[in-house]
C-alpha cells in the first residue's frame, strides 16, 4: 500500500492522453513489481482526454487513494503534462514512464541505487519488443548514415554512449534536482524529441553522468504501429526546435537527415518491406516539404 503520510523515494509520473485502454496493464505491473513497497509514489497526469473522468474513476475503484491523479484541463503536451506531475511529486528521484509501458521484472531497488552515486543524472534501461525481443533503448542525438551505422553496432553490443545517443523516453529515471536545474521539459515541444534536448541540457551542465543499466527491462512494444504525416511532421518540428535551441546548423543536419532515410530506403527495396518503404517515402516527403517552405 501507498500511503501519502510516508516519505517517498520514488516518484513515477504517467502522463496519459486517451490511454484508458494501457493504462490499467501499467499500473497492474507497477503494483505487482514493487519491490520498495510504501517508498513509492505514482502521480497520473491526464492531458484532457474525452473520457479522463470515467478513467479516474475506473483507478480509483482499484487502488483507492494510492494513486495521485491530476486532471490537466488543457493538453499542452507531453513535456507539460510530466512537469506538472513532476511540480507535484514528493521524491528525489523521479520515474518517467508512459502509459503503455509495461514492467517484467523489480527495477525500482536496483534505480535508487544507480542514484546513490552523486553525480548521475538519469538513468535509461534496456527497453524490449517483447518478453524475449530486445528494442531501442537510445536514440540517436544527430540522424545521419555515420550515425545510424554507429548505433546499429553499440546497439549490437548494447552499449551506450552519452556523446551520440540520448536515452529512450519512454521510460527512464531521473535525479529531481538535475530536471529542475535544466529548466525541467520544453514546454514549446508538444509530441517528440523531449528527451534529446533534455540530454543536451545535462551534458551542458558538465558535472553530471548519464547511465544505461541493460540488466533493467520493460516492455515497450513499438513494431507495427501506425504512422501519420502528421506525426512525422511533430517529430521533424521537434528535431528542428532542437537545432535551433542549440544553434545547429539546420540545413547541413535535415540534409544528414535526408540521406540516411534515403539509405534506410533503398535497404528496406532491396529487403522487399513494403511497410518501411512507405514509412521512410513520408518521412523525405516531409523533409522535402519544409525545405521548399524556406
Amino acid at each position: 500500500m501507498i500511503k501519502n503520510t510516508e516519505t517517498k523515494r520514488l516518484s513515477i509520473i504517467i502522463v496519459t492522453y486517451n490511454s484508458d485502454d494501457l493504462i490499467i496493464n501499467c499500473l497492474e505491473s507497477i503494483f505487482q513489481y514493487n519491490d520498495i513497497y510504501d517508498k513509492l509514489e505514482v502521480i497520473i497526469v491526464d492531458n484532457n482526454s474525452k473520457n479522463a473522468s470515467a478513467m479516474f474513476n475506473k483507478v480509483k475503484s482499484l487502488y483507492n487513494d494510492e494513486i495521485l491523479l491530476i486532471h490537466n484541463k488543457t493538453n499542452g503536451g507531453y513535456g507539460e503534462g510530466n512537469n506538472i506531475g513532476v511540480k507535484s511529486a514528493t521524491s528525489p528521484i523521479i520515474l518517467i514512464m508512459n502509459p503503455d509501458v509495461v514492467l517484467i521484472q523489480p527495477i525500482f531497488k536496483k534505480i535508487l541505487y544507480a542514484f546513490e552515486r552523486n553525480d548521475t543524472a538519469i538513468l535509461g534501461m534496456q527497453q524490449y519488443e517483447s518478453n524475449l525481443r530486445k528494442s531501442q533503448s537510445f536514440l540517436m542525438l544527430e540522424e545521419s548514415v555515420k550515425n545510424l551505422l554507429l548505433h546499429k553496432f553499440y546497439a549490437k553490443i548494447n552499449k551506450f554512449n552519452k556523446s551520440l545517443f540520448c536515452l529512450s523516453g519512454a521510460c527512464f529515471a531521473i535525479r529531481k534536482s538535475v530536471f529542475n536545474d535544466v529548466g525541467m521539459f520544453d514546454e514549446q515541444m508538444f509530441l517528440y524529441g523531449e528527451e534529446r534536448l533534455l540530454h543536451y541540457k545535462i551534458l551542458s551542465l558538465k558535472k553530471w553522468e548519464v547511465l544505461y543499466d541493460k540488466s533493467i527491462g520493460y516492455l515497450h512494444p513499438k513494431e507495427n504501429r501506425e504512422f501519420s504525416a502528421k506525426n512525422i511532421q511533430m517529430g521533424l518540428n521537434s528535431y528542428i526546435y532542437v537545432c535551433n535551441m542549440l544553434n545547429f546548423n539546420i540545413e547541413s543536419k535535415l540534409k544528414k537527415m535526408t540521406n540516411m532515410y534515403r539509405f534506410l530506403w533503398l535497404y528496406s527495396f532491396f529487403h522487399g518491406d513494403e511497410i518501411k518503404l512507405k514509412f521512410y517515402s513520408e518521412i523525405i516527403k516531409v523533409i522535402k516539404y519544409y525545405n521548399n517552405k524556406k
